[in-house]
C-alpha cells in the first residue's frame, strides 16, 4: 500500500483541517472585548470614587480654614485666637491635620490678622490597586491636600451717611425705637479706642421728612442762592430738581431754597406778638434745630445726643434724604465742608475707590414718599396786597386785583371795603410777600387779611391751593424715581446701600429693596425689631474680609 502523507495519529502528522476551522471559528469574541469594557469601567469607576472622596475632604478643608479664620480675626470675641482655630478643626473631626505651629496670628491696637497653613493625607481606595504597579511602581496610596488660608479684620476709614425718616408717621413709639436703635449702632461702628489710630469712623445724620434742613452753615457753604431779593434766606430746606438725581454730587449752578413760611399753624389771634405766628415753619431757620444735617462728626457722644433729640412731623421725601447722603460722600464736596467738620476728618469725603475708605448710605424709612411742598413762586418774591401804617401800627389790604381797574382798601376784620386810602394812615408802606410770610403763616393770611371764609376747612384749603404746591409736580411716582436713580448712581461709584423698610408699606419695601441692589442689603423689619436691623448693618460695615 502507498502514501503520500502520513497517517493521522502517527507522531508528525499535522492535521491542517483542526487549525483552519479554528482560525475561521468566531464565536465568543465579543464576550472577551466586553470583558475587558467591564475592567476599565470599574477602574474608572474606582478612580472616581477617590477622586470625589479627596474634593469632598479638599473642601470640608478648605472651609473649615476660611471659617476658623475670620472667627480668629474677628477683634470683638475675646478667646485665644490660636485656640478659636483649633476648636473649629475639632468641631468638624479635623483636628489630626493642624497643629498651633500651623496658626500664625499678628495683631495690634487697630488690627488683627490670622493665617492658618494646613496638610492633609487620604488613603486612596482604588488608585493603589495592583493594575497600577508595575515595574517598580507601587501605585498612589495618599491623595494630600495643603490649604492656606487668612483673613485680617482692621480699622479702615469709614465714611456714613444715615438717613433717617423723621415724618408723622414715624412718631411715638417708632421714634423711640430709633433713638435707641440709633444711638446704639453708632456705639457699634465707631470704638472709641481705635478712633485716629489708622482709621477714622465719621457718620452724618441727615434727618428728612417731606424735605431736608441743611442748617446754614451747610446751605451757605454750598453757595445756595438766597430764595429773597434782599438776600435773606428764605430757608435753609433745598430744592432738588429730578435732573439733579442723576449725580451723586451737589448741584451746580444755581439752587433754590425753599421759601419760609408755616402751612401748618392754625393760629389767628391778633393780639400775639409776630414771632408767634409762626409755630412751625415749613423748613426750620432756627439755628438749634432738632431735625438739621450733621455733617462727618467722629465724636460718639454728639452723634447720639443728636439722634437722640429727632423729633417727628410732615411728609415723606426719602428721595431728598438720600440726595443729601450721597453729596456728603461724594468727594466734590470735601472742599465745601472742611471748615464744617473736626480736623481730622476735614479730606473728607475722600476719593471714590480709595483703598483705606469704605463709603457706606444707609436710608431707614416707615413708608412711602408722599407730598413735597413749597410756595408758589408769585409768593416767593415781590410785592404782597398788604400795606403798613407805622403811626397806626394797623395793617390793610388793596384789593385792586379783585375789580379791574378800580382801586380798593380794606381794613382786615372790618366789612367795608373803601375806595381811597383810610384817613391817618398816609405813612402807609407796602408789605413785601417775603416779609409776610416770615411774619405771618399761612392761615392767618387767609383768615385775617382776607376774611372770606367761615369754617376752618375751607380756610386750610384757600391756604394751601393759594399760596402753596407740590415741588414734585407728579407725587410720589417721581419721588420714587428719584430715589431710584440717586441709589443707581451712589452704587456706580461703589457706595454700600443699606436699607431699612420699618413697618413699611409693601411699596416702599419694594423700592427700598431696588435701591439697595445686592442680596441681603435691605432689611425688612416690624414692630420692635428696629434695632436688630441696625445690629445687623452694623455687624456688615465690620466685616471682615477675607483676603486670600
Amino acid at each position: 500500500m502507498r502514501f503520500g502523507q502520513k497517517r493521522l495519529g502517527q507522531p508528525g502528522a499535522l492535521d491542517t483541517t483542526f487549525f483552519a476551522r479554528f482560525a475561521r471559528e468566531e464565536d465568543g469574541s465579543l464576550t472577551i472585548f466586553s470583558l475587558f469594557l467591564m475592567l476599565a469601567m470599574l477602574l474608572t469607576t474606582g478612580l472616581a470614587v477617590d477622586v470625589m472622596r479627596y474634593e469632598n475632604q479638599d473642601t470640608l478643608l478648605r472651609n473649615t480654614a476660611d471659617s476658623a479664620v475670620l472667627a480668629c480675626a474677628d477683634m470683638q470675641q475675646e478667646q485665644d485666637p490660636k485656640s478659636v482655630v483649633l476648636d473649629f478643626f475639632e468641631a468638624r473631626g479635623l483636628s489630626h491635620v493642624i497643629s498651633e505651629d500651623g496658626i500664625k496670628v499678628e495683631e495690634g491696637l487697630n488690627f488683627r490678622r490670622c493665617d492658618v497653613e494646613v496638610a492633609a493625607n487620604m488613603q486612596t481606595m482604588f488608585i493603589d490597586a495592583d493594575i497600577f504597579t508595575n515595574d517598580g511602581y507601587e501605585g498612589i496610596k495618599y491623595l494630600s491636600s495643603d490649604k492656606t488660608s487668612a483673613a485680617e479684620e482692621r480699622i479702615t476709614d469709614i465714611e456714613i451717611s444715615l438717613v433717617l425718616d423723621v415724618s408723622g408717621s414715624m412718631g411715638g413709639s417708632k421714634i423711640r425705637d430709633l433713638h435707641d436703635a440709633g444711638k446704639k449702632f453708632v456705639d457699634d461702628v465707631i470704638r472709641e479706642e481705635f478712633q485716629g489710630v489708622s482709621g477714622t469712623t465719621s457718620i452724618s445724620v441727615i434727618p428728612y421728612n417731606g424735605k431736608v434742613n441743611a442748617g446754614k452753615e451747610l446751605a451757605d457753604a454750598f453757595g445756595v442762592a438766597a430764595q429773597y431779593s434782599n438776600g435773606t434766606s428764605a430757608s435753609h430746606c433745598v430744592r432738588f430738581k429730578p435732573e439733579h438725581f442723576q449725580y451723586t454730587n451737589f448741584p451746580t449752578g444755581t439752587v433754590r431754597r425753599i421759601a419760609h413760611y408755616d402751612a401748618d399753624t392754625n393760629y389767628y389771634n391778633d393780639q400775639n406778638d409776630n414771632e408767634d405766628r409762626i409755630l412751625r415753619p415749613h423748613c426750620q431757620t432756627d439755628p438749634n434745630d432738632r431735625n438739621k444735617i450733621m455733617v462727618h462728626e467722629i465724636d460718639p457722644e454728639k452723634l447720639k445726643t443728636k439722634i437722640g433729640r429727632l423729633t417727628t412731623g410732615g411728609w415723606t421725601a426719602t428721595d431728598v434724604g438720600a440726595k443729601w447722603g450721597t453729596v456728603l460722600l461724594d468727594p466734590t464736596s470735601r472742599d465745601n465742608i472742611s471748615s464744617l467738620v473736626d480736623e481730622s476728618v476735614n479730606t473728607r469725603p475722600e476719593d471714590f475707590l480709595d483703598p483705606e475708605t469704605m463709603k457706606v448710605l444707609v436710608i431707614m424709612t416707615d413708608g412711602d414718599n408722599t407730598r413735597q411742598y413749597d410756595l408758589k413762586e408769585e409768593f416767593k418774591t415781590g410785592m404782597s396786597h398788604v400795606y403798613y401804617s407805622e403811626n397806626k401800627d394797623r395793617y390793610i389790604v388793596n384789593l385792586d386785583w379783585r375789580s379791574s381797574g378800580q382801586k380798593q382798601w380794606y381794613l382786615p376784620h372790618n366789612d367795608k371795603e373803601r375806595w381811597n386810602v383810610p384817613n391817618n394812615m398816609s405813612d402807609i408802606v407796602q408789605v413785601s410777600w417775603p416779609d409776610l410770610m416770615q411774619r405771618y403763616n399761612l392761615e392767618y393770611i387767609s383768615e385775617y387779611f382776607y376774611d372770606n371764609y367761615n369754617t376752618w376747612e375751607n380756610k386750610t384749603r384757600w391756604a394751601e391751593e393759594e399760596f402753596t404746591n407740590d415741588t414734585n409736580g407728579a407725587g410720589n411716582a417721581l419721588a420714587d424715581s428719584n430715589l431710584l436713580a440717586v441709589c443707581e448712581k451712589a452704587r456706580e461709584k461703589q457706595i454700600l446701600i443699606y436699607t431699612i423698610a420699618f413697618s413699611a408699606p409693601a411699596h416702599a419695601q419694594n423700592i427700598l429693596t431696588q435701591c439697595a441692589g445686592a442680596s441681603g442689603n435691605a432689611l425688612i423689619v416690624g414692630s420692635n425689631n428696629l434695632d436688630n436691623a441696625f445690629e445687623t448693618i452694623a455687624s456688615k460695615i465690620n466685616h471682615l474680609k477675607l483676603i486670600q
